[in-house]
């Protein structure tokens, strides 16, 4: 086993998952692609490291199901060749296999200090230096979730100056660089409540820390 491929393709998933966060709010077809990197780089680590009996496999009946019920309306449909094109969306339930099994095993923070370690400016490299301590101090779910929450702030912010230059009504709904406004408005809701939900935590805990003390 060659350990800078192993090395390599858990830095392939790191950056996979920033972009399938930061992308998600701009182009779905990047969103893909980064996507399926990140799960094929997967897949392959962990056909290398031979740890195919600890991947976990959570709603793996319920999405199974879900398949075959898609499978036998295919049998039924109307138009069987050009429903069968869409059974390729069933692929994104990968993205949830993917997640589960290595979004902790990713360490950002590691890698961007890395990244940054090795410019070789020195005016630069003393810059960067603190925000390496600092990046490798903070928690891999706390970066992705400072991704998230700066992407979807981006995303609001374009939402809202399309908003004043355009209008909002029933013919100029806000989709931001997405086609489909329903797709921008999910997200946005999405990252809202996370971003609420996270917030309050920390909240909670600095006022049970505060206690404690």
């Amino acid at each position: 086993m060659n350990q800078y491929q192993i090395k390599l393709l858990g830095q392939i998933q790191t950056v996979s998952f920033l972009a399938f966060i930061l992308f998600d709010f701009f182009s779905i077809s990047l969103t893909h692609i980064f996507g399926f990197l990140g799960i094929g780089a997967w897949l392959i680590q962990t056909h290398l490291t031979r740890t195919w009996n600890q991947v976990r496999l959570p709603l793996i009946l319920p999405f199974s199901l879900f398949c075959l019920a898609n499978l036998l309306a295919l049998s039924t449909s109307l138009n069987p060749s050009r429903d069968f094109l869409e059974l390729k969306r069933l692929l994104e339930i990968m993205v949830f296999f993917w997640v589960v099994n290595s979004l902790g095993k990713t360490h950002p923070g590691e890698l961007f200090a890395t990244w940054f370690s090795s410019i070789k400016n020195h005016r630069a490299g003393r810059y960067l230096e603190g925000w390496t301590r600092k990046l490798k101090s903070v928690s891999t779910r706390d970066l992705y979730l400072y991704g998230l929450m700066f992407a979807g702030s981006l995303a609001s912010i374009l939402g809202l100056f399309q908003a004043a230059s355009s209008g909002v009504s029933l013919s100029t709904r806000i989709s931001g660089t997405l086609s489909i406004y329903i797709t921008y408005a999910g997200l946005l809701i999405m990252t809202g409540i996370i971003t609420v939900s996270y917030l309050l935590i920390l909240k909670i805990h600095k006022i049970g820390f505060s206690r404690e003390q």
